[in-house]
């Protein structure tokens, strides 16, 4: 068990659905994307995903409230590396 956000968090979950969002993550996002969509209402985030390898599942709360927080279909992530290990199938 893990602490985020002053709750205790399992640090394996069975499906990504089950993975809480970190909500500090996710106003950082939010902030962000909301300055992107700011310049450009239709704004797609490209976001290169070599930042998050070797990330263990402790950190998925922190990347699912990171990509959370932008509207679906506006944030891409560039997987550069996952033909090894995808970084997409994490959540």
């Amino acid at each position: 068990w893990r602490s985020v956000a002053g709750r205790s968090l399992q640090t394996s979950w069975q499906r990504p659905e089950d993975v809480p969002s970190d909500p500090v993550a996710f106003a950082h996002a939010a902030a962000a994307y909301k300055s992107m969509n700011a310049t450009d209402p239709k704004a797609i985030w490209l976001y290169q995903g070599w930042i998050w390898r070797g990330w263990g599942s402790d950190k998925l709360p922190f990347m699912k409230g990171f990509v959370s927080a932008v509207p679906p279909k506006h944030f891409v992530m560039l997987d550069m590396f996952d033909e090894v290990d995808p970084e997409w199938q994490k959540f």
